[in-house]
């Protein structure tokens, strides 16, 4: 019984399904034994149902109730200044003012076709 259960917090906080396989596998292979008296029964054939009903209950609420992964925007490194320009002050970057000015002014260059093909 400790060992399901301990089994069973590790499937709900990692959401690891290869803990969950390995868990209802040994469920499995425990009760289908058939001299085994009831208190070994019933937990078996419990966990066995727990193990993989508790892994899609923890995946389903990470994907639709756990916002606090979700929040920000995706941050890109190094973007290439030289697909924008500053209408007045030339290449992207290099005027001055507040980056909100900045993103008002710059605009994207089209793609030369002779570069690339």
């Amino acid at each position: 019984m400790s060992t399901n259960l301990i089994a069973l917090l590790v499937i709900i906080f990692r959401r690891d399904i290869v803990w969950c396989v390995a868990a209802t596998w040994l469920c499995i292979s425990l009760w289908l034994e058939t001299p085994k008296p009831l208190p070994v029964y019933v937990p078996t054939i419990v966990f066995t149902i727990l193990h993989p009903l508790a892994l899609l209950l923890a995946l389903v609420y990470v994907q639709f109730y756990a916002k606090e992964r979700r929040r920000g925007h995706v941050a890109l490194h190094g973007e290439d200044e030289a697909l924008h320009s500053d209408r007045q002050n030339g290449p992207a970057g290099g005027g001055g003012g507040d980056g909100e000015q900045r993103e008002e002014q710059r605009e994207a260059r089209e793609v030369d076709e002779a570069t690339w093909g």
